[in-house]
């Protein structure tokens, strides 16, 4: 069944309109970026969308008048907000004020979303019927329309073990969810679309950072490398959540950066969300948070004070809790239902690590290290990785940024480790399966870390050199 027109146009306001409502409580304008804002609306309003979506779930709400109220009502309380928010200034010059530069990268933008819709639509052509998109996201969307609430038909499926990695975060089947609402029944294509939007989302929050990092004409061509991956036009087409990670590990590391680099605390409060997306999405959203903690607290190990900051109660410390309330919400469920899946922090998966690692290191590094190199990554992750070895995060200005090699070096190492408790035999499977995917996960913060590194050297060769001391040999007097 396709929606109506009304629908349709509900399914996409509701979001941007919560979403748009929260960033102005921040104190996040459309003037304070024109590109990146609908980017970031869209991550915020999909994340509100799910909260909303599990309220109703939770006491067995109708549907959609209850959530569209919550959100209309919501959105009201944060625009009365706003007004205690400061403003953020504008990031970069006003864009109107356009050089080449900045019409290379809005003519690579116009590019980049008229393809990806071309993508989307041709997307939309298929129906769901295998793969992990109907296996496991979808399934899951359909049980919630089924039951109406967490009991029913998802409890029963949840007991009977019927639902394949049902300890996963459910934030993508709650966006799908939204969209059985509106059509009053399950769909097989349009529910796709939720998803497929955050493609939209990605390339304009990246053409932002890289604007904000880098110079236009260099953002442009970054841009252009990220669409032109195959695996770009792969989950612009799917339900999967690969595009929900990168969406929200680049909003994350750029509004952190951003905050850092600026102080106004709407950064923060961007980043913080962002976050809160991340750790609600799949196990490798949490897993980069973890391992941006952890590679934060190795580079400023000997920085006492800067370390004594971060655990140091303040306001800015309840930026927090949205990320806390996320993981609250998912070991509760999971608690609750004895939920499993694959990837099981437990003795049972350290134990397949100590076993297979012999066997299986060395098939799984050449795989990881042929795809970095296929051209079907454009060399996006061969290209960091050097770049990454000769100059290290020192070259960049932003401690933020700094973090990202060691970041993604923790986050693929774990990642690795998974893939090695395998056994021999479904090794190859699992590198088929999921290595791909997440690769990609990691390109929009490698090309981020890129671009500033770029411009850091870009600087570094504009920089006047002092003026060398002459020795003028003294005449005589006469």
């Amino acid at each position: 069944m396709v929606l109506s027109p009304l629908a349709l146009v509900v399914l996409l306001a509701v979001p941007l309109l919560f979403g748009a409502a929260t960033l102005r409580a921040l104190g996040l304008r459309f003037a304070t970026d024109r590109i990146g804002y609908l980017g970031w609306a869209w991550l915020v309003g999909c994340l509100g969308l799910a909260v909303l979506e599990t309220v109703r779930l939770l006491f067995e709400l109708p549907s959609p008048r209850s959530v569209v109220t919550g959100a209309v009502l919501a959105s009201g309380a944060l625009l009365l907000v706003r007004w205690r928010a400061s403003p953020v200034p504008r990031a970069g010059p006003p864009w109107k004020a356009r050089g080449l530069g900045e019409r290379l990268l809005a003519g690579a933008l116009a590019l980049v979303l008229l393809v990806t819709l071309t993508r989307i639509l041709r997307g939309s052509l298929a129906v769901m019927v295998v793969d992990d998109e109907t296996n496991f996201w979808a399934l899951r969307a359909k049980l919630f329309f089924q039951a109406g609430s967490f009991g029913g038909a998802y409890a029963e499926a949840m007991k009977l073990r019927a639902l394949p990695n049902g300890s996963y975060p459910f934030l993508n089947p709650l966006l799908q969810l939204w969209v059985f609402d509106l059509a009053g029944t399950i769909t097989h294509q349009i529910n796709r679309l939720p998803i497929e939007v955050c493609s939209f989302a990605l390339y304009l929050c990246a053409a932002s950072a890289f604007r904000r990092w880098s110079q236009p004409w260099i953002g442009a061509a970054l841009l252009v490398l990220l669409a032109t991956c195959s695996q770009s036009d792969f989950v612009a087409r799917k339900a999967n959540s690969d595009v929900l990670v990168a969406l929200g590990a680049l909003v994350a590391v750029d509004a952190l950066a951003r905050w850092r680099d600026e102080g106004h605390g709407g950064w923060l409060g961007l980043a913080s969300l962002a976050g809160a997306f991340l750790l609600w999405l799949k196990k490798e959203g949490t897993l980069y948070v973890l391992a941006f903690a952890v590679a934060w607290c190795l580079l400023h190990a000997r920085d006492r004070a800067s370390l004594r900051r971060i655990v140091q109660p303040s306001p800015r410390t309840l930026w927090v809790l949205p990320l806390v309330v996320v993981l609250a919400v998912t070991t509760i469920h999971n608690t609750w239902f004895d939920a499993a899946g694959s990837y099981q922090l437990d003795g049972q998966a350290l134990m397949g690590v100590l076993t297979y690692l012999p066997a299986n290191v060395l098939p799984a590094l050449a795989y990881l290290f042929g795809l970095a190199l296929k051209p079907s990554f454009n060399l996006v992750p061969a290209m960091f990785l050097v770049l990454a070895v000769v100059f290290g995060g020192s070259a960049l200005r932003s401690p933020v940024l700094r973090t990202v090699p060691l970041m993604l070096l923790v986050a693929t190492g774990v990642c690795f480790l998974a893939f090695v408790k395998a056994t021999p035999a479904d090794l190859d499977w699992l590198l088929d399966t999921a290595g791909t995917r997440v690769l990609f996960q990691a390109v929009p913060l490698e090309l981020l870390w890129i671009a500033a590194l770029a411009q850091r050297l870009f600087d570094a060769s504009e920089e006047p050199r002092p003026l060398e001391t002459i020795d003028v040999p003294r005449g005589k007097g006469v």
